[in-house]
C-alpha cells in the first residue's frame, strides 16, 4: 500500500520540479518580450508552444516515475486523477482571474512572477488538465514498460 502512494507523491514532485525548471529556463532565456506579446501579458505563440511541450514532458516523466516507484496501474491512474483535478481547479481559477491589463515596458520576469500578472489563454487552461492526465497515463504505461498489476 505504501509503494503506490509513494509513487504518486514522487511522480508529482518530479513533474513539479521538471516543469518549474523548464518554465524558469524559458523565462530567463526568452525574457519578458519573448514570453509576452508587446505591451500585454498575453503569451507569445513561441511561449504557448513551449508551455504545451513542457506540460507533456513533465506529465510523461511523472507518469514514468510513478509507475517505477508505485509498481501498479492504480498508482498511475491516481496520479493522472490528481493532475486532472488540479488542472481543472487551475482552469477555474484562471477563468475567474481578471484581465491583467497592459504590461509596462521593461518589467522584469521576476516582477511578473511575483505579482502573478499573467493569465493563461483559456484554450491552454482547458487543455492542461487533459494533457496532464493523458501524459501521466502514457508515461506510466508505454514509457514505463514495467509489468504492472
Amino acid at each position: 500500500m505504501v509503494r503506490p502512494i509513494l509513487g504518486v507523491i514522487v511522480g508529482f514532485i518530479v513533474t513539479f520540479i521538471l516543469v518549474s525548471v523548464l518554465f524558469v529556463g524559458a523565462a530567463v532565456t526568452l525574457g519578458g518580450d519573448g514570453c509576452f506579446e508587446k505591451g500585454t501579458y498575453n503569451p507569445t505563440m513561441a511561449f504557448n508552444i513551449f508551455a504545451v511541450v513542457a506540460s507533456i514532458v513533465g506529465a510523461l516523466a511523472g507518469g514514468w516515475v510513478c509507475s517505477k516507484v508505485g509498481r501498479n496501474k492504480a498508482a498511475v491512474i491516481a496520479l493522472a486523477a490528481v493532475f486532472f483535478c488540479f488542472g481543472a481547479y487551475g482552469a477555474w481559477v484562471n477563468f475567474n482571474r481578471p484581465e491583467p491589463g497592459p504590461r509596462p515596458e521593461g518589467i522584469s520576469m521576476i516582477d511578473v512572477f511575483k505579482d502573478h500578472k499573467g493569465k493563461e489563454p483559456n484554450w491552454f487552461a482547458i487543455a492542461n488538465p487533459i494533457i496532464g492526465a493523458l501524459g501521466v497515463m502514457l508515461g506510466g504505461s508505454c514509457l514505463g514498460c514495467c509489468k504492472m498489476k
